[in-house]
């Protein structure tokens, strides 16, 4: 509250300043305020539509709110303005992911990782999509091992590795990564599925079990609970 009349305050000296606006949205955001947040964006933008981190802000409210196609825009204005940046490449390819438009989310990760070959997440991301959704199963493996050597320690970068050794058959050094990635993130649902089926592979039943079932607890509707569920139900025929 302090903050955001103190940027009212300034606003009073400096009405046409588009950064107290923008530092207003946030302040907003802060308070759950999103249709003040919104107000405060647009307002930034109309005084200058070159500054770009309110395209970014209001992309994140529409993509909360549920407008998909509003995020869509904003993210995109932001990249006319610079092209550069990373985040807005990571967030228009999970939308284009969540609606199921795989080919628009490759072209979009392929597009930000050819301009930020170092920023990991898009590496991941693109990774993930080329082993999920047909892609090249080497390249995966070099973007996410690339992406790996970043940021040695994030579990989320190891589920993907793991996941790409998964699909070339080496089940071992699969089990190695999603187990890491596991003891970080126990309650995701996708990391318990990814060891399950590893494990399955590579003929450890019980503990194939025991993943691919904590992983249906988890969640029923994550992606891969079919092929989960599947499993489950060649383990439970097999004769202990």
């Amino acid at each position: 509250d302090s903050a955001i009349e103190r940027c009212y305050t300034h606003l009073k000296l400096l009405p046409d300043n588009p950064l107290i606006y923008d530092i207003l949205g946030k302040l907003y955001i802060a308070q759950k305020n999103d249709t003040k947040a919104e107000e405060s964006f647009k307002k930034a933008i109309e005084l200058n539509p070159n500054l770009v981190s309110p395209y970014i802000s209001l992309g994140g409210i529409y993509s909360l709110r549920g407008a998909p196609d509003e995020a869509i825009q904003e993210y995109l204005s932001a990249l006319e303005k610079d092209p550069r940046l990373p985040a807005p490449y990571i967030f228009l390819g999970s939308i284009y992911e969540h609606q199921g438009d795989f080919e628009e989310a490759r072209k979009i990760y392929e597009k930000g990782n050819k301009i930020n070959p170092d920023f990991a997440p898009i590496a991941n991301n693109l990774a993930c999509l080329y082993v999920d959704h047909g892609g090249n199963i080497d390249a995966a493996l070099r973007l996410a091992e690339g992406a790996r050597e970043r940021y040695p320690d994030d579990p989320i970068i190891a589920d993907t590795t793991g996941w790409i050794y998964y699909h070339k058959n080496v089940f071992k050094k699969a089990i190695t990564l999603l187990t890491e990635s596991k003891e970080k993130l126990p309650e995701n649902p996708v990391v318990r599925y990814h060891l399950g089926m590893a494990y399955f592979k590579n003929g450890q039943n019980e503990l194939a079990g025991k993943e691919l079932e904590e992983a249906l607890k988890l969640s029923a509707s994550f992606r891969g609970a079919k092929d989960a569920e599947k499993a489950l139900e060649e383990l439970n025929k097999v004769v202990p």
